[in-house]
C-alpha cells in the first residue's frame, strides 16, 4: 500500500533530528523529519485516504470551516521515499524504510487550505543521505512514495518458538485441588494463666 498515490508530491522539510532507534537489540542512527504538505489538495488528500477527503473538504472542493487541527492515526506500512528536485528531473535520492507518523491537518490563518504535516523516521543514514536531508531543509523536493521491500529490521517469528496447537482438552479448567491435600492452618489460642 502507497502512502499517497500522487507521484512527485510537493514536500517541505521543516526540521530534521537525528536519534537513535533499538532494532533487533542493536542501537541504530536514525533521521526523523518533520514533513509538511502546503497546500492539501482534495486529490492529494484523496491520494492518500479517502477519509481525510471527506473531513476536510466539502463536496465542491472548499475547506471545511470550524476545524482547527485534525490528527489521523493510519496504519501505513514503510514506505520507499524516491526524491526529485524539480518533478521532472530525475531521482537523485531514495529513503528506504521509511516508517510514517501520525498526519495532522491544519488550516491555514484564513481557513483557505490546509496543511498537512507528518513525520517521517528512517535508517540507518550515511553520509550522502545526511547532505541531502541538509540540503532539504527549509525547502521544497518532489517525492513519489512506494511500498517498501519485506521489512528488514523487524525479527520474524523463528520456527522453534511457534507454539503448539491446541485442542479442546487444553483448554478445559483444570479440576480443584482434593480437599485432603489443602493444609488447614491452625490458630493457636493463647492460654489462660494463672495470676
Amino acid at each position: 500500500m502507497r502512502f499517497c498515490t500522487v507521484d512527485h508530491l510537493g514536500i517541505v522539510c521543516d526540521t530534521f533530528t537525528p536519534t537513535t532507534e533499538e532494532r533487533r537489540d542493536v542501537e541504530v542512527r536514525v533521521l526523523v523529519l518533520t514533513l509538511r504538505i502546503e497546500p492539501l489538495t482534495l486529490e492529494i488528500a484523496a491520494g492518500i485516504e479517502p477519509l481525510i477527503r471527506r473531513l476536510l473538504f466539502r463536496q465542491g472542493g472548499e475547506v471545511v470551516p470550524h476545524l482547527r487541527d485534525v490528527v489521523f492515526a493510519f496504519d501505513v506500512p514503510r514506505q520507499l521515499m524516491k526524491l526529485q528536485i524539480a518533478p521532472d528531473a530525475p531521482s537523485r535520492m531514495a529513503f528506504d524504510q521509511v516508517k510514517i507518523g501520525r498526519l495532522r491537518a491544519k488550516p491555514d490563518k484564513a481557513g483557505v487550505y490546509w496543511s498537512l504535516i507528518f513525520k517521517a523516521t528512517f535508517g540507518p543514514v550515511d553520509r550522502n543521505q545526511l547532505e541531502y536531508v541538509q540540503a532539504w531543509f527549509g525547502t521544497q523536493r518532489f517525492v513519489t512514495f512506494v511500498p517498501a521491500e519485506a521489512d528488514l529490521f523487524e525479527s520474524a517469528p523463528d520456527a522453534d518458538d511457534d507454539e503448539p496447537e491446541l485442542d479442546g482438552a487444553e483448554l478445559a479448567p483444570e479440576p480443584p485441588p482434593a480437599a485432603d491435600k489443602l493444609r488447614r492452618g491452625r490458630v493457636r489460642r493463647p492460654r489462660a494463666t494463672a495470676h
